[in-house]
């Protein structure tokens, strides 16, 4: 067993926040989300590029009946809400809503995919 000393476990434990916090901040934004669009969605929050690009999956079985252009209108609005609840929203510059219906395992066919800049979404309720 080794013994580590408290000045040694301080610069540890801070590496572990500062690891721990941006993920902690998606998962409280999918959870925000499940709430919003149901628990069939199965919500997952990403990145796309890197941490300034928001990335939203949803399973396409909670919407099978929502027609094509009708996602469009609706993803803006989940991407205003995602941008909206998740805490580090003044470092994202676009959000991206993507519709995966899984086809098998580890393979996704993605129905419908949406991209927005934050400024288009700030100002949708």
């Amino acid at each position: 067993m080794k013994i580590i000393r408290r000045h040694q476990l301080l610069p540890l434990l801070a590496l572990a926040a500062a690891c721990l916090g941006p993920a902690n901040s998606r998962e409280r934004l999918a959870a925000a989300l499940k709430d919003r669009v149901g628990e069939a969605a199965d919500p997952d929050v990403g990145f796309m590029r890197d941490s300034t690009h928001l990335l939203v999956n949803l399973a396409t079985v909670a919407f099978r009946t929502v027609p094509d252009s009708a996602l469009t209108v609706q993803a803006r609005d989940i991407g205003a809400f995602a941008l909206r609840h998740y805490e580090r929203a003044d470092e994202v510059d676009s959000v991206t809503v993507l519709y995966r219906e899984k086809v098998s395992s580890g393979f996704w066919w993605i129905r419908h995919e949406r991209t927005f800049p934050v400024g288009e979404l700030r100002n949708v309720r």
